[in-house]
C-alpha cells in the first residue's frame, strides 16, 4: 500500500514540476494577438479616465502625436489632449520595430492601461493599421 501511495506522488511531483516548468517559460501574449476592449480618443480618455474601468485594459487610442522619444532603445510616442496638463504616454512594445511616426501624425494605438498620473499611461503598444 505505502509503495502505491509513493508511485502516484511521484507521478504527480513530476507533472506538477512539468507545468512548473511550463509556466515559468511561457511568453506573455503579444499585444498584436490581443484585441482591445475599448476604442477611444484621446481627449476622452484623459477626461473620462476611470481607474477601475480602465487600468488593466487593451485599449486603442486615436489622437495627433505631440512628441516620439527614443531611450535605451524604447520609444515612446506621446498623444497630445485637450487639456495641455494632460495627455496620453505610450511605451511601445519591446522588440518591435521602430514606428516611423514623426511629431503631428494622427495615429491609433493600442496598449495595456497602467494606470494615471498626470498622464494616461499605456505600455506594451503597437501602432494599429
Amino acid at each position: 500500500m505505502l509503495r502505491k501511495i509513493l508511485f502516484i506522488g511521484g507521478i504527480l511531483a513530476a507533472l506538477g514540476g512539468v507545468y512548473g516548468y511550463y509556466m515559468w517559460n511561457k511568453k506573455p501574449a503579444t499585444m498584436e494577438s490581443r484585441s482591445a476592449d475599448t476604442t477611444m480618443a484621446a481627449n476622452d480618455l484623459a477626461v473620462q479616465f476611470d481607474k477601475d474601468k480602465h487600468a488593466g485594459k487593451v485599449i486603442a487610442v486615436k489622437g495627433k502625436v505631440s512628441a516620439v522619444e527614443t531611450t535605451d532603445g524604447t520609444t515612446n510616442i506621446t498623444i497630445e489632449t485637450e487639456d495641455p496638463l494632460v495627455s496620453i504616454s505610450c511605451e511601445m512594445e519591446k522588440g518591435s520595430e521602430t514606428p516611423s511616426v514623426k511629431e503631428g501624425d494622427e495615429v491609433t494605438l493600442k496598449g495595456q492601461c497602467d494606470g494615471k498620473l498626470t498622464d494616461v499611461i499605456l505600455t506594451r503598444c503597437i501602432i494599429m493599421k
